[in-house]
């Protein structure tokens, strides 16, 4: 299990037991003590309320903060399709847990998810054994922010560029032998999608 797909694991966790202690975390991620901690750590960073409590002997999830404070709509597709990989190697007893925080995830949004992952199902089902969701995780990313009329940052993967991040505002898709993207208001070069090394919505 990648590491990624343990701290998805370990998020889940937090969702459906009181307390964990490291040991927990040691035992359930299969990561030493040093590791364990900084999954705590990495985790408090991106908002995660989590502290620690001298009496039960470990670490909590203050219910009383919400973690609906991850509003970035490219942050929720990311976790989303985290949960959805991680979704085929476990067992069954997790993945109850895990399709109910996906589907927890997608209600609370005010974007209409559900149509767009609808449509990524079959891959999910049909390449669970996929090594690298990036193209796939880009070309969603795309999707949503023409939907949704988000503007865009792309970083490319071209070494000739010195500042290889894009912006684009009116992200559009077109074939030209190739899939390509484009921002036709602003006369930008089109850029091949299979150059983009990520994409990142523009905060509001």
């Amino acid at each position: 299990m990648k590491s990624f797909q343990k701290k998805i694991l370990l998020y889940n966790l937090f969702h459906n037991r009181r307390v964990i202690t490291i040991d927990t975390i040691k035992n359930v991620c299969n990561v030493s003590e040093r590791t364990a901690y900084r999954y705590i750590n990495q985790l408090s960073e991106i908002n995660v309320p989590i502290y620690y409590d001298k009496e039960l002997g470990g670490y909590c999830l203050n219910r009383d903060t919400e973690i609906n404070d991850i509003n970035d709509l490219d942050d929720i597709i990311l976790i989303i399709v985290s949960l959805k990989s991680l979704f085929k190697l476990v067992n069954n007893s997790y993945k109850v847990k895990i399709d109910k925080l996906i589907t927890t995830l997608l209600v609370k949004q005010k974007y209409s998810l559900e149509e767009i992952f609808q449509s990524f199902n079959v891959y999910f089902d049909n390449n669970h054994q996929t090594e690298d969701y990036s193209k796939l995780l880009t070309s969603l990313l795309l999707y949503s922010a023409m939907k949704f009329k988000k503007k865009i940052n792309v970083t490319l993967n071209d070494e000739n560029i010195s500042d290889n991040i894009e912006f684009i505002e009116n992200p559009d898709i077109i074939f030209e032998n190739r899939w390509k993207i484009s921002d036709h208001a602003k006369n930008l070069e089109d850029y091949n999608i299979d150059d983009i090394l990520m994409v990142t919505f523009e905060k509001n």
